[in-house]
Parts: C-alpha cells; structure tokens; sequence
C-alpha cells in the first residue's frame, strides 16, 4: 500500500524535488507518508486535536527549505495526510449502500458471543439467524425504531444460502424504456408445523439476543406464552 510504503514516498519526493532532505526526514522518522502524515497531530485544548500544518517539518531545515520549497513540503504533508484519511475510510466504512451488509466481522463475532452466553443451544443449521434476519434487527437499532418481524422474515442461513436466486423483471426507467432487471428473491421461512413455528420463533429469539433488542430468555417467555394460547381449545362456536 502507498501510505506505508517508503519507495512510494521516496518517489514522491523526488517528484517534487526533496529527494536530497530525505537523510532528514528519515532521521525524524519520516519514511512513509503515513508517518509524515500523523506526525503532527498536537493536542490544543483537553479532550480536542488538531491537525497542524508542518509549521515544525519546515522549521527544522530552515537553512535549506525556506523559500520556493517551502510549499513543496507542506503539499507533500496534506498528500499524506489525505492518504491517511482516504485508507480509514476503506477500512472502516461499509462497501455496500446500507452500512449493515457489510459487516460480516460484527456477525461472526456476535454469534460467537451468544453461543458462548447460551450453552445449552447450538447455533447450527436450523438455529443459526440468516444475514437478512440479523441485518433486520441491527436496521432497528440504527434507526432507534422497532418493527414487526414476521414468522415468514425468520429464516436461517442454510435456508437463505440454498434459496438465494435472482429474478428477472422487467421495468420502465426514467426515460420511458423497458429494460430488464435482476433482483433477488427473499426467502420465507417455513411453518407449516407447530414444531418448524417453534424454531422460527427461536430463530427470531436469537436475532434480538444477538442485536440487543432484548434477551433471549425474555423472548423465550414471550413466545411460549403465545405458543401455549395458539394450543388452548377454542371456546364452543370458535
């Protein structure tokens, strides 16, 4: 990569003709435009931090850099530094348009933590929460805004693995034309049987659990109190 590469910032300085205060800038630790570009952060008030130009960069080689090379190295310092920036934003914000379907590090470490909390549940096959499922959940608590989550919106991830597939539509753009696109189908889960409801319901349960939206054994509670209502012999003419 650029930012800690030291045969890119020597390059770079030979493009703006400092390749002769490189002894220099190596001697301050200056060897990669990462570590030129953090090296001036100072701290001006408690709590705050400011990103100051290389007033002290230029300072230290007064004798040979005051003048028209002056603006040569505080270019090469806001080079770096909004290399710095640009690489923080690839790693940290999310490649796809909602910030949630990217975080698969977040998923993995979240079931990870649940199973470790839940000892008595394996969190395979038919118990494991679909991306869809968990990304439902974590848009609630983004939004600060809770919604219903259907019994057909609880599926797994081997049921959302095998019946991943793309549909064909057709549809008029904004110009009036017809055109063909592709979307992908969601999956609904299956309840057909009380006990394939009962797992969807955990699979709900074990959503919240991992979204903090409420615990597991909360959920637990909620559902076996409706469970045990949907089983109660209707009332004569029901």
């Amino acid at each position: 990569m650029a930012l800690d590469s030291k045969a890119h910032f020597e390059q770079r300085l030979t493009e703006l003709e400092l390749h002769d205060l490189l002894p220099l800038f190596a001697a301050k630790g200056w060897t990669t435009a990462g570590a030129c570009a953090f090296d001036h952060f100072r701290s001006r008030q408690r709590g705050r931090c400011c990103v100051q130009a290389p007033s002290a960069l230029i300072a230290c080689h007064a004798a040979q850099v005051e003048g028209p090379r002056a603006p040569s190295i505080r270019r090469l310092f806001y080079e770096s530094y909004m290399m710095a920036v640009a690489d923080l934003k690839r790693r940290w914000r999310p490649r796809a348009t909602r910030c949630l379907g990217g975080f698969q590090l977040q998923r993995a470490a979240r079931l990870v933590n649940q199973q470790a909390r839940l000892l008595g549940l394996v969190l395979e096959e038919d118990l494991e929460c679909s991306n869809a499922l968990i990304d439902k959940g974590m848009q609630m608590v983004e939004d600060d805004l809770l919604s219903y989550i259907s019994w057909e919106q609880c599926t797994s991830r081997a049921q959302e693995l095998v019946h991943t597939k793309a549909i064909k539509e057709y549809r008029t753009d904004g110009g009036g034309f017809l055109r063909a696109v592709s979307s992908k189908a969601e999956s609904a889960a299956n309840t057909s049987s009380d006990s394939r409801l009962q797992v969807a319901l955990q699979r709900r349960g074990l959503m919240c659990d991992q979204c903090e939206l409420m615990s597991y054994a909360n959920h637990e509670k909620i559902a076996s109190f409706l469970s045990l209502a949907y089983m109660r012999i209707p009332l004569p003419g029901f």
